[in-house]
Formats: C-alpha cells, sequence, structure tokens
C-alpha cells in the first residue's frame, strides 16, 4: 500500500511543500479510531479513518501536527487530492502534480449578503 501511495503523490500533500513522500508518515485523513475506543463492536468500520489508499497521504510529522493540533482542516474529496482549509481560512487543493489556491476569506462585512458598505 505505502508504494501505491508514494506512486499516487510523490510529494508530500501539504501545500506547496516540495518533500519527496518516500520516508514520509502515512497519514490518515479521517483519523483510525480502534474499535474498542468507538464504544460498540457493532459500530462500522467506516465509523473510523480507515487504513486505506483512499484515506491515507504522506505527511511530515511537523504538517500532521499542524493538521491535528493547529487548527487545519483536512478532507480528500477524491484518493490522492487534499483539500485544506488554514485556521485563517485559506483553502487549498493539492493534487499529485500542484498546489491551487481555492480562495482567501471574504474581510468580515465588505462582501457579506445583506451588509451595506457605506
Amino acid at each position: 500500500m505505502r508504494e501505491a501511495i508514494e506512486y499516487r503523490n510523490p510529494f508530500e500533500v501539504f501545500p506547496y511543500s516540495s518533500r519527496k513522500s518516500p520516508g514520509l508518515d502515512l497519514d490518515h485523513t479521517i483519523p483510525f479510531t480502534p474499535r474498542q475506543a468507538r464504544g460498540t463492536l457493532a459500530e462500522p468500520v467506516e465509523a473510523s479513518g480507515s487504513t486505506s489508499p483512499d484515506n491515507l497521504g504522506p505527511l511530515t510529522r511537523k504538517a500532521h501536527r499542524a493538521k491535528t493540533h493547529g487548527g487545519y482542516r483536512l478532507e480528500q474529496p477524491l484518493p490522492g487530492h487534499f483539500l485544506w482549509q488554514t485556521p485563517l481560512g485559506f483553502r487549498y487543493l493539492v493534487t499529485p502534480s500542484r498546489t491551487l489556491e481555492l480562495g482567501r476569506p471574504d474581510p468580515v462585512g465588505l462582501t457579506s449578503p445583506g451588509v451595506e458598505r457605506h
């Protein structure tokens, strides 16, 4: 599985990273939770982050800590495509070949619907 993920994503999946993926941790996009910690044995495996290519991506430990404890949000809408949101609301799509900036947050009150400018 590691080789398939490194082939799919040859670089770290953090925005604008140029670190090569071999040797990096394979990070769960949706955190893995052992069945015992989820409360019941009847709860489906999908309720936690599965260890599968569509839920893994190469990250450094620093990027992993930013995701887990630093307020970054991460989704993997398609296997190998990572949608990041920074704590300030900037959004990036990281694909196997590049990082795309999807948008910056609007300043409060300047472009919000229903707010008049004077």
